[in-house]
């Protein structure tokens, strides 16, 4: 199996996430690009001053007035503009001629003296660290896109004469790349990877996993009564229900802004899991507090034996973990950050809020296709959830996303990484 440096960064779980699934062809490791062993403590203290300012100003969003002020001066500056009319877009933007200056100021240097030794191929899920890649004369690099739409940062300020790889996870990011300038056969559409283990060999598990999850998202047979011989032709089985309640997985971003939504939403559902009517799975990541704090919340409603919290130390045993419960999950609870992609196993979406220009654009791009439903008052969750169960609408969004996203993302990019990619750079130089 060829082997690539895969380098990512902390700033939520988004680039980890889309990271993890490459374990197996990393170089040593996953670099994580503002704290790993190898990045100097001048580096480390760059990142840590954004990664700080980033979880701020995500918590800013839900604080009235003033918090939401400022976070609307910050969200200016990822602003993504309308889809239409397709136009130029190359002009570089303050963004990109600043981590142009950041990174000739030596950001990233660290990374990039260490795995120079080693001439393979770099695969990051972080604009900065393709754009410094390239700066430091890496020749082979792949970045991969992680929203349905992208900012004119995640391109170098010389957009045409670009040697990085794009991988984009719908034919939107695909669009939007040209629009910026990136020559075409620089872009792949991909698609987002997606956990292996959520799909098996020619989606052997994903399929097995969407019979089971059809039957639960629609008690009343509206949907089933309608596309029965549809569905089970494509399954290869017949929709059977598990012997398991309904299963609501909530997750809270790595900035934590969703906590007191997730309160909310557990008041409202209490009852129903009282009842065994429902199962709730609080993803939390690896936020020790935060961790502590939902523990306490648990235990104060009675609940303690009655919900799940998926929580780790460590990164990568968290996303094993969530990938996991996933295969039991009949509904995702989230923000629409990249959690948007993972529709594409089978799992409808409830949409909170999103939280920035892009996650707008998630949501939009989701909620266009029909496979996510904003959330309505999260206080009188019991009383609309069970009504969209009733019409069959979430069972419907699940059969749909697995023909509407792209599921081989995970597939393609490692193929380019072996190769594919390089053939265009190799006839042009």
């Amino acid at each position: 199996m060829g082997k690539a440096w895969v380098i990512t960064v902390d700033m939520g779980y988004g680039h980890q996430r889309a990271a993890y699934p490459f374990h197996p062809i990393a170089e040593e490791r996953i670099i994580t690009a503002n704290n790993d062993r190898i990045i100097s403590d001048k580096e480390q203290l760059t990142w840590r001053r954004a990664r700080k300012f980033y979880e701020w100003i995500s918590r800013m969003h839900s604080v009235p007035l003033i918090g939401k002020y400022l976070f609307h001066l910050y969200d200016l500056l990822q602003h993504i503009p309308q889809y239409h009319p397709v136009r130029d877009l190359s002009r570089p933007s303050f963004q990109a001629y600043f981590i142009r200056y950041q990174i000739k100021g030596g950001l990233c240097k660290s990374i990039f003296d260490y795995i120079k030794e080693k001439d393979l191929p770099v695969i990051t899920t972080f604009f900065i660290t393709a754009i410094a890649a390239e700066h430091y004369g890496m020749k082979r690099i792949l970045c991969i896109c992680t929203d349905s739409d992208v900012n004119r940062a995640w391109v170098p300020v010389d957009s045409r004469k670009t040697r990085i790889v794009y991988c984009a996870p719908c034919r939107e990011v695909e669009e939007r790349l040209l629009e910026y300038g990136v020559p075409k056969e620089n872009i792949h559409l991909t698609g987002f990877p997606l956990p292996q283990e959520n799909i098996g060999r020619d989606k052997s598990i994903l399929k097995h996993d969407l019979a089971a999850r059809i039957a639960m998202l629609d008690p009343s047979h509206v949907f089933i009564r309608r596309m029965r011989g549809v569905v089970e032709s494509y399954l290869g089985r017949k929709i059977r229900r598990p012997k398991r309640p309904l299963t609501v997985l909530f997750a809270v971003g790595g900035a934590g802004a969703q906590e007191k939504l997730m309160v909310e939403v557990i008041k409202s559902l209490k009852h129903n899991i009282n009842e065994g009517k429902l199962r709730l799975i609080l993803s939390v990541g690896i936020n020790v507090e935060l961790f502590a704090r939902v523990n306490r919340l648990i235990e104060s409603s009675g609940l303690y034996e009655k919900v799940t919290i998926i929580h780790s130390l460590q990164m990568k045993d968290y996303f094993s973990q969530f990938n996991q419960a996933l295969r039991n999950t009949d509904i995702i609870w989230s923000k629409p950050s990249e959690i948007s992609f993972y529709a594409g196993l089978g799992i409808p979406i409830i949409a909170a809020p999103p939280i920035g220009h892009h996650e707008e654009r998630n949501l939009h791009w989701l909620w266009s296709m029909g496979l996510a439903f904003p959330q309505e008052d999260p206080r009188y969750a019991a009383e609309w959830l069970y009504s969209w169960l009733d019409d069959g609408r979430l069972a419907e969004a699940a059969f749909e996303a697995t023909m509407k996203i792209l599921l081989d993302g995970t597939e393609k990019i490692s193929k380019l990484a072996k190769g594919d990619a390089w053939r265009f750079h190799q006839r042009r130089t």
